[in-house]
């Protein structure tokens, strides 16, 4: 029986890198269709027949190694420059999850910023290839992206934001319905039954309105006397929200601003309302409230992205898969079990 070509003696034919002849008898996307097809030629000029077995063992080999790291993921940055993209808690705290997930799993992760130079999709295209990248993650951005344009048929994407609803894509994003009905649990527990929130349009559509859908889902089953009506503005100037606090008395004020509650406590009132955020971070830790768990985001969208990779997977899905992180409490000053604060 004759032997088996190698790698080598088809990759000398072809004119290419071992490494490409590997690439393309895996269907790998990183390579050019035309020098897929001169490795194939060159291989059956050999008279290379593939051991489907001894691709199963290399495929788990490759699974199990610890590999040195590798650039093979992308995560698209929307905003005018890295540092705006990683100055918010939540986006540094996902891009965190999103890092050190990837690097477990032997990946390295690009941060491209689709500013700076502004970029084109047939240029990230150019990029993604160059770089062997198979897997995008659209993280978040400051408005709803509804522009397929970024979805590119060589590679596999995954966003970890509402505001990528409308692109037809896997997503991993954080449960804002659950968010508010941990507020109104903690607040029934101590004793508080007048539960208000403090939202602009602008928050609420990072979590595609479900923040005051649930509100008002949970107000719903409340008494009437004991519903407070949300405080729901382009702008929440401290006019507003004084009379608000004055008017309808909340005992509690849900909210994704956790600079609002310093703002309550500089108005003139005689009770100061419990406050919760619904954007729990370290670095508001004076702050009672719910964090997303945004580290947990990012690594489990590493997570769906790398199973799209693994398996070859590219484009948009067939079917659409959603996961949901669960949120959890954090306790802080804000918030005390008892009566609300007297000034």
């Amino acid at each position: 029986m004759p032997n088996r070509p190698s790698y080598k003696t088809i990759a000398e034919k072809a004119g290419v890198s071992q490494m490409t002849v590997s690439l393309a008898f895996r269907n790998s996307p990183s390579i050019r269709e035309s020098t897929r097809e001169r490795v194939l030629k060159a291989a059956e000029a050999l008279g290379y027949r593939p051991d489907p077995e001894v691709n199963r063992l290399l495929n788990y080999i490759r699974d199990r190694q610890s590999q040195s790291v590798r650039s093979s993921l992308a995560c698209l940055n929307f905003f005018q420059t890295r540092q705006a993209f990683v100055n918010s808690p939540f986006r540094n705290a996902l891009w965190k999850g999103m890092q050190e997930r990837a690097e477990s799993l032997g990946y390295n992760i690009d941060l491209i910023n689709l500013f700076e130079p502004e970029l084109r999709p047939e240029r990230l295209a150019g990029i993604l290839e160059a770089r062997s990248i198979q897997g995008v993650l659209l993280p978040t951005a400051p408005n709803p992206v509804d522009e397929e344009r970024w979805l590119l048929p060589s590679v596999a994407t995954v966003s970890t934001s509402y505001l990528f609803d409308a692109l037809p894509v896997d997503r991993v994003h954080f449960n804002a319905h659950r968010m508010v009905r941990i507020a109104f649990e903690k607040s029934y527990a101590s004793g508080h039954k007048r539960i208000g929130i403090a939202l602009q349009p602008d928050q609420d559509i990072h979590s595609s309105g479900e923040w005051l859908a649930a509100f008002l889902r949970a107000q719903f089953t409340q008494k009437k006397k004991e519903q407070v009506p949300p405080l729901f503005k382009e702008k929440i100037t401290d006019a507003f929200l004084k009379r608000w606090i004055r008017q309808h008395k909340p005992e509690v004020v849900i909210a994704p601003d956790n600079g609002l509650f310093q703002r309550i406590e500089s108005l003139d009132l005689a009770e100061i309302p419990q406050f919760i955020s619904l954007n729990w971070s370290r670095r508001a830790a004076h702050c009672a409230g719910i964090s997303a768990n945004p580290e947990l985001i990012g690594s489990a969208a590493i997570d769906l992205l790398t199973a799209h990779v693994q398996r070859n997977e590219s484009g948009i899905p067939e079917n659409r898969k959603s996961v949901t992180v669960e949120p959890s409490w954090h306790d802080g000053r804000s918030f005390k079990v008892g009566a609300m604060h007297h000034a």
